[in-house]
């Protein structure tokens, strides 16, 4: 699926161990590493087609998330979460990534090209036994430049709804292919409270800049509950994200695009992944 693809695109070189928040590891962004920033193919030119955005920190962690930008140019269904290590050498760039859809196999490659500032544009290679078809699949990914601004707690403090579904999924052999749960965030200064729909609390964690220079924060969520998850293909719960479950990944915003004047998060978990996008009340 042209979906998933996309979604392996977004992915990073993987190792759970290696791929947590991330880390306040400088105030500037590094002029010799092209590849950081945030790039982005989330606009009505890929309408009725695959979308995906992704985030490369200096340390190269890569997070990712892809699906289909509907028909309109009005929205994104999210299929799933991509996390993992970029490397770069000059302008060219490599990877290996963890797809957190539960399809097929979770890993897999790309290689390709960045222009600084400008694109990301990458080849994909996946393992033979993948139902995914990135092998020989190109992609390429507009910079956007809401990464360079510093991050301010109370640029992002309020509450929030869903502009999509609260989305956990799982890789193999950590469970079914993907679940939805209605969750919606509050922040007030460096807290961050997931709420569901009647206003139970279900997560609670941190939020914190990431250096001093970029517009991304680190994300710490704990499930306070047992949370009732749902499969695309079921109508009733087919399994629980565990209370004390601690999910680490990254909370940004972008400048462009579909999900613009959004918050997103992606974070992670063991065998699953968390990702959220939604707009202040």
């Amino acid at each position: 699926m042209k979906i998933m693809t996309m979604i392996a695109a977004a992915a990073c070189a993987f190792s759970l161990t290696a791929c947590g928040g991330g880390s306040n590891d400088g105030s500037k962004v590094l002029a010799n590493r092209a590849d950081e920033r945030i790039w982005s193919n989330l606009n009505s030119a890929v309408a009725a087609d695959s979308g995906v955005q992704v985030v490369i920190l200096r340390d190269g962690s890569y997070w990712g998330v892809v699906g289909y930008v509907q028909s309109n140019g009005a929205g994104f269904t999210v299929h799933g979460v991509l996390h993992g290590m970029a490397n770069v050498n000059g302008n060219s760039v490599s990877g290996t990534y963890v797809d957190f859809s539960g399809l097929g196999s979770p890993n897999g490659a790309y290689s390709g090209t960045v222009s600084s500032k400008n694109s990301l544009a990458l080849t994909f290679a996946e393992p033979a036994n993948s139902i995914l078809t990135l092998a020989g699949s190109n992609l390429v990914m507009n910079y956007d430049a809401s990464y360079e601004q510093p991050a301010a707690l109370s640029a992002i403090a309020g509450s929030y709804l869903n502009k999509l579904i609260g989305s956990f999924y799982s890789h193999p052999p950590g469970g079914p292919e993907y679940y939805y749960s209605h969750l919606n965030p509050t922040i007030s200064g460096s807290n961050l409270t997931m709420m569901d729909q009647d206003g139970n609390i279900k997560m609670t964690g941190t939020v914190t800049p990431h250096g001093t220079d970029v517009n991304v924060f680190d994300v710490r969520l704990t499930t306070a509950v047992n949370i009732p998850v749902y499969s695309t293909t079921e109508l009733f719960s087919t399994a629980d994200v565990p209370a004390g479950t601690v999910y680490s990944g990254i909370l940004f915003q972008t400048s462009s695009g579909i999900l613009k004047n959004n918050i997103e998060i992606i974070a992670t978990a063991g065998n699953s992944a968390y990702f959220y996008a939604g707009s202040k009340k």
